[in-house]
C-alpha cells in the first residue's frame, strides 16, 4: 500500500472497527512533552463528584492535544472543499425558520 489510505481492521475477537490512516515513518510526530515548574492545578468545578479513595483530577490527568490531533491530510481537506452542500440543507433551514417565525 502506498500513500495515505483508509483501512478498517477487525481482529475477530470483537466487533469493534478501527479506522486508521497509514503514514510513512518520517511523518510520525512524537507526543508533546509538558514541562511544569509548578504542581498541576486541580480540575474541579461545581459538578465534580469524587468517590471514596478517588484522587482529585489535575491538569496532569488531562490529555495533551497538539495540532496534529485536529488536522486532516491535504487530500481530505481538498475532498471536503470540493464536496457540495447536501441538497436538503436549505429546505430544512427554511422549514425550521418558518416553525419559529410565527
Amino acid at each position: 500500500m502506498s500513500g495515505h489510505q483508509q483501512s478498517a481492521v477487525n481482529d475477530g475477537d470483537s466487533d469493534e472497527i478501527v479506522e486508521a490512516e497509514l503514514v510513512a515513518d518520517d511523518e510520525l510526530l512524537s507526543a508533546p512533552t509538558v514541562h511544569r515548574s509548578h504542581p498541576p492545578r486541580p480540575l474541579v468545578d461545581q459538578h465534580t463528584i469524587l468517590y471514596p479513595g478517588e484522587a482529585v483530577p489535575t491538569e496532569a490527568d488531562a490529555p495533551a492535544y497538539t495540532r496534529t490531533d485536529f488536522e486532516v491530510s491535504a487530500g481530505t481537506a481538498q475532498r471536503l472543499r470540493d464536496k457540495s452542500r447536501p441538497a436538503n440543507t436549505s429546505r430544512n433551514y427554511s422549514s425550521e425558520r418558518r416553525k419559529f417565525a410565527g
